[in-house]
């Protein structure tokens, strides 16, 4: 088999993977990482950190989401469907006056992100946010989609939350199968030679 028929038998396993992704109630792979929203009406951030870290996917430990690009956060906008105010994986670390923008990172440890839409790193807050809206440092929890729209919110962590996004940090199906089949392709074409 070439290397473009084994790059075209990958591509095949890698739809094939993701269209029984999406008529299965599992979670859902993007970017390498598997994604699910978790319905939990009246959970508080605390809880749905604890919830995520008991679940598992595919050997894979869950964690609330983390969003590091645009485009993992146009997919968990999409992902969300119409459910709104959901809890993912930012939060404000405790330690000195924390001011409405300070101290923000990601509860896996994939660092830290600003109180402000601009910077290289990544943010997407709604207009106005984060704002501490019930006094100094009452909201130290990052939402998604609140009131349906795209973008973040900073919320206490109070429980007037939809649910939660969860995060499975396990390669897709169709990274593993195309890796798998080039790495049969080096060995046929090895065996060729010799």
């Amino acid at each position: 088999m070439t290397l473009k028929a084994c790059l075209r038998v990958g591509a095949a396993v890698a739809v094939l993977s993701a269209s029984a992704l999406t008529t299965e109630a599992v979670p859902v792979a993007f970017g390498g990482h598997y994604y699910e929203v978790v319905s939990s009406p009246g959970i508080d951030w605390l809880s749905a950190e604890a919830a995520a870290e008991a679940l598992t996917f595919l050997g894979a430990q869950g964690h609330l989401a983390t969003i590091t690009s645009l485009e993992e956060d146009q997919f968990l906008d999409a992902l969300r469907g119409s459910t709104t105010d959901l809890w993912v994986g930012g939060f404000q670390s405790p330690g000195g006056t924390l001011g409405v923008g300070d101290n923000w990172t990601w509860v896996n440890g994939e660092g830290s992100f600003p109180g402000n839409n601009l910077g290289p790193v990544y943010a997407n807050w709604l207009p106005g946010e984060p704002n501490d809206f019930y006094g100094a440092a009452s909201e130290q929890y990052l939402t998604i989609a609140h009131g349906g729209a795209f973008g973040w919110n900073d919320e206490g962590a109070i429980n007037n939350v939809s649910g939660f996004v969860v995060e499975y940090n396990v390669p897709e199906p169709g990274t593993l199968s195309l890796i798998g089949l080039g790495l049969a392709g080096l060995a046929a074409r090895r065996r060729r030679k010799a």
